[in-house]
């Protein structure tokens, strides 16, 4: 797989969830990585006074490894897709799979025992993420 990581953002920027994969970049690179992709969806996102439903907003900035992409909820939780530069995924690809991740994310979140502003630790939350994965050709 392309993923090196994964990462999902609370309304007031709080690390929800973060996992690398396959990469020796697992500490402070990967977390400024995702705390980077931050300042560029608070740009993205900011002029528009109403936020859509949900917002796939593309390659958010590059570097020399890696495609960041983001995405954004209506409740303005944020999810971060790193793609290793090498990955040749197409756009559709990555929208339906903000789409799934998104909907995996909002299933756990449903929950009534899980406090939406708490780091998620769930397994059944983790498998769900990883069979996605392993059904992607990102």
């Amino acid at each position: 797989s392309n993923v090196a990581a994964l990462a999902i953002l609370g309304k007031f920027n709080n690390p929800l969830w973060l996992k690398t994969y396959n990469c020796e970049e697992v500490g402070l690179k990967i977390q400024y990585i995702v705390h980077s992709a931050l300042d560029v969806i608070e740009e993205k996102v900011k002029p528009k006074k109403k936020v859509p439903s949900q917002m796939f907003l593309r390659d958010l900035y590059a570097t020399e490894e890696f495609v960041v992409y983001g995405y954004c909820t209506n409740t303005n939780i944020k999810l971060i897709l790193v793609l290793r530069d090498t990955s040749n995924a197409r756009e559709q690809e990555i929208t339906q799979f903000f789409q799934r991740f998104h909907a995996i994310y909002v299933e756990t979140a449903i929950n009534p025992f899980y406090d939406l502003q708490t780091s998620i630790e769930s397994p059944s939350f983790e498998r769900k993420i990883e069979e996605r994965l392993n059904m992607n050709a990102l």
